[in-house]
């Protein structure tokens, strides 16, 4: 009886098969991974985003609070106009640059910066009411708040960003430079993302 002619696949062409599937599929995972990267990066830079607005808003809702109170001062016997509550009450280091901080519960604090730059501060998350702030659990989220005066010369009738405040002889303060800055670790690499505005005397 004669058998048949029966023909196989060489350990050769399964080796090949092998490492174009390999290949194939490695593919699929770095796309995968590349994906999950990108999603939380993404992820984390809306985090950063809103709490650098946070600290903006901050300083400008105290802004408009101190020109509502000013509003609503009560006239004191012997006076004739109500006791002035200055716009940038509460905001900076009296007239030079400023250093901020938030607690996450709406209280807002200066403090003067450590050499020429405001330390970032480590933030952390309450677990209760996943607020950010200064306490509760560490974050990878740091965030550094800087104001400065904007000042105005009267006799050159221009304005500029003064780290060391308005000179008394010739220069106004009319409004403040606010630089909030967020950073976190994404993979062992640092990333940053900086909010800048500028508030005004407006009343």
């Amino acid at each position: 009886m004669r058998i048949p002619n029966q023909q196989g696949q060489t350990i050769i062409e399964v080796l090949i098969a092998i490492i174009v599937m390999l290949t194939g599929m490695l593919g699929v995972l770095a796309l995968a991974q590349s994906n999950v990267n990108t999603e939380r990066f993404g992820s984390d830079r809306l985090v950063a985003t809103q709490l650098a607005r946070e600290a903006i808003e901050e300083i400008r809702a105290r802004r408009d609070t101190n020109f509502i109170s000013s509003l609503q001062m009560p006239i004191e016997e012997g006076q004739t106009e109500p006791a002035e509550v200055l716009w940038d009450d509460g905001l900076g280091i009296g007239n030079t640059m400023g250093c901020g901080e938030l607690d996450g519960i709406g209280g807002l604090t200066f403090s003067a910066p450590t050499g020429e730059l405001c330390p970032p501060l480590l933030l952390s998350r309450d677990p209760d009411t996943n607020v950010f702030g200064i306490s509760g659990d560490e974050t990878r989220f740091s965030r550094s708040v800087t104001t400065k005066p904007i000042c105005f010369n009267t006799v050159q009738e221009t304005e500029s960003i003064e780290e060391g405040g308005c000179s008394i002889s010739d220069e106004t303060r009319i409004g403040m430079d606010i630089t909030a800055t967020v950073s976190w670790l994404h993979f062992g690499q640092e990333k940053n993302t900086t909010l800048v505005d500028r508030l005004y005397n407006w009343r």
